[in-house]
């Protein structure tokens, strides 16, 4: 029986043999526009699932949504109570922005000097054009794994997942799987990229504040918008409120210190409360004493704080501040995630990525947000593993080699959690 060592080795062999394919599958994917919004993916769903067809892989279409079709496809005929290994992925991008501020076209899916362009590169077409490339050379080469091998390839990632991963999960809770490898990237990694082993929960919420309305002509009444004064007070105070990881996370953290974010550390960023109000409005007309004004809230939540925690300590402090009769709505609630940077399955990709570029990937814990989460709330083991490039706008990329090396670590990860039968 051929040993795992020994189908790694020949997986990387038809990877390189293969990456002008590997690059060229990426390319095709930039090329077809999935900017979240409008979040339509069909075009990008259907080319995908035109590849997996032609290539004779048993392949589900779920669309619980209009234009947000799920991708679900098998290595093999799916076994029920079988050891499971999910690749995951989002079809959908941020916008492009303003088109006149890139070089190139947004979705171009351009190769220059190494790098491959395109909005969606990075965030996470990139990773996701490796995910389908390891699953696809592990269905062509006949890699008989023990278990099921599922690519799970999802709508709506960049507006949380609630008809993305999230339904998938919910709906079909036989693809949960035992371990999962998402395709995302970290900003600023170096060749090797970045293992996520966790990222920082959320609170969305939406405030609405009322007064009395009058001409504003008297400067008589109570203005709703003068009111939330003491809300951005309240805010203010819960903002930048500290924790301490937990001891696993100290090398983590140690090495976050070292990572600048604009004019913080990635340690300040993970170890403490954000709050950001996003949008406000309220008022009428400029010459009458406004009624009503309303505010979304955004309060990113490090390990330690749950969003039923927080939502309590923001009507606490309102209360106290004399605004406690506001109206509170929660437009997205989500805990922080993780994984130990110890769990054996960070320590497979870790080891395979330092095989493939001969020198270890850094463990990052995110600011950010992403399907990990969804997976984590399931209980499943999950780390975010992705190809190193830059993915703001304009002019967003990955470097070639990166691509090549992400996709020989999906597919080693793939046989390792599995094993051969």
């Amino acid at each position: 029986m051929k040993g795992t060592a020994e189908a790694k080795a020949q997986v990387w062999q038809e990877v390189d043999r293969t990456r002008e394919e590997i690059v060229e599958r990426c390319c095709q994917l930039v090329r077809i526009p999935s900017e979240n919004p409008p979040g339509a993916t069909t075009a990008l769903a259907q080319h995908l699932v035109a590849q997996l067809q032609a290539e004779g892989v048993a392949t589900e279409v779920y669309e619980p949504r209009a234009q947000n079709p799920n991708i679900v496809a098998h290595l093999r005929p799916f076994q029920r109570g079988a050891r499971t290994f999910v690749l995951n992925g989002h079809l959908d991008t941020f916008p492009v922005g303003d088109p006149g501020e890139w070089s190139m076209p947004p979705f171009c899916g351009a190769v220059r000097d190494g790098k491959i362009y395109g909005k969606g590169t990075a965030d996470m077409k990139g990773g996701l054009a490796a995910s389908l490339s390891a699953f696809l050379l592990l269905h062509r080469l006949g890699v008989s794994v023990e278990g099921n091998v599922i690519l799970m390839m999802v709508s709506d990632e960049e507006t949380l997942g609630p008809w993305g991963t999230r339904w998938v999960l919910e709906q079909h809770p036989e693809y949960r799987g035992d371990a999962c490898l998402i395709g995302e990237p970290v900003a600023g990694a170096g060749p090797a990229g970045a293992i996520t082993v966790g990222g920082k929960g959320i609170l969305w919420l939406r405030v609405t504040v009322t007064g009395e309305a009058y001409h504003g002509g008297l400067c008589e009444g109570e203005s709703a918008i003068t009111r939330t004064g003491r809300i951005f007070r309240v805010l203010e105070g819960i903002h930048g409120l500290k924790v301490e990881l937990p001891p696993d996370f100290d090398d983590v953290v140690a090495a976050a210190k070292a990572i600048r974010v604009r004019n913080r550390t990635l340690e300040q960023v993970i170890t403490t409360v954000n709050v950001n109000v996003g949008r406000i409005w309220g008022g009428t007309k400029v010459n009458v004493v406004p009624s009503q004004a309303t505010m979304e809230v955004d309060i990113r939540l490090p390990l330690g704080w749950t969003p039923e925690r927080m939502e309590g300590l923001v009507r606490e402090r309102l209360a106290a501040e004399g605004v406690g009769d506001v109206l509170i709505e929660v437009l997205n609630a989500s805990p922080p995630y993780c994984i130990s940077p110890k769990d054996p399955f960070v320590q497979t990709v870790s080891d395979n990525a330092q095989a493939v570029f001969n020198q270890p990937p850094s463990l990052r814990y995110i600011h950010a947000t992403g399907d990990n989460r969804i997976f984590r709330m399931f209980g499943v083991p999950t780390v975010d593993y992705g190809c190193p490039g830059y993915s703001g706008i304009p002019d967003e990329f990955i470097w070639v080699e990166s691509l090549i090396g992400v996709t020989k670590v999906h597919a080693a990860t793939a046989i390792d959690v599995l094993g051969l039968r």
